[in-house]
């Protein structure tokens, strides 16, 4: 005999069964079994509902942060618990390991920073730094640095030892703000996000 546990979770404390059914639904449907089933046993977990959950009548806006968690859910009950991740920063040197991936649970509300007017640019850093033709970096336009990130300082020879990094804001040919650096130590261009 085999025993297969596993579990899903809705966005929110809910008693609609069409929700927890459907959730049901997708799990199984990606469920593999290597025999016949004898026995499901269903054991479902009571919470209590949050004050949102209580008002007849509620606040609408443009973002329906409720609709969004339902979808999360079900992505998460058809691809795993693992399948949804966010950012979430780290106190590290180097910017590709100032950030690792952490389990989602639920989407909030943006909170903009304290007295701002304005929409912030958003950097988007890529998994892996691209490496830049020379084609590529000719056709760079308005370019805006270099902002240095050195981990080689205690070689004496921040360019021989460790890593030396000129970063750079740079508007290319179509128009993307890319981020990018020069490493010194492999004296090539790498693109490590664009901003947007």
């Amino acid at each position: 005999h085999e025993r297969h546990g596993d579990g899903i979770k809705p966005a929110a404390p809910t008693a609609d069964l069409a929700q927890i059914a459907d959730l049901l639904s997708l799990r199984l449907e990606n469920t593999e079994l290597h025999a016949g089933v004898m026995t499901v046993i269903v054991v479902v977990q009571a919470a209590a509902p949050d004050t949102g959950q209580l008002t007849l009548f509620s606040t609408r806006t443009r973002r329906d942060l409720d609709a969004a968690n339902r979808a999360l859910a079900r992505l998460r009950a058809e691809f795993g618990t693992r399948s949804i991740v966010t950012a979430a920063l780290r106190d590290a040197h180097l910017p590709e390991a100032r950030f690792s991936w952490e389990p989602l649970h639920a989407l909030r509300p943006p909170r903009p920073p304290d007295g701002a007017t304005f929409s912030p640019l958003v950097r988007r850093i890529y998994d892996r730094s691209q490496p830049l033709s020379p084609y590529e970096v000719g056709e760079f336009a308005d370019v805006a640095g270099p902002h240095v990130i050195s981990g080689g300082w205690w070689t004496g020879d921040d360019r021989r030892g460790g890593v030396y990094r000129e970063y750079h804001f740079a508007l290319n040919a179509h128009g993307r703000l890319l981020w990018l650096y020069y490493d010194h130590a492999r004296e090539h261009w790498f693109a490590q996000g664009e901003v947007g």
